[in-house]
């Protein structure tokens, strides 16, 4: 069986916290699902 974890940011208010989510699902490996709205702008310039 293929289990292939992910993490889902539902409504995230704080973009350094989402930010620091995102690095460490980078180095696990996971995937990430951010469900909007967010309380900032979710664009490639904003998350950089």
């Amino acid at each position: 069986m293929n289990c292939r974890l992910r993490i889902a940011l539902y409504q995230p208010d704080i973009a350094g916290n989402t930010g620091t989510i995102l690095r460490f699902a980078a180095c696990l490996g996971l995937g990430v699902d951010i469900i909007e709205p967010a309380g900032f702008p979710l664009s490639d310039k904003a998350l950089k």
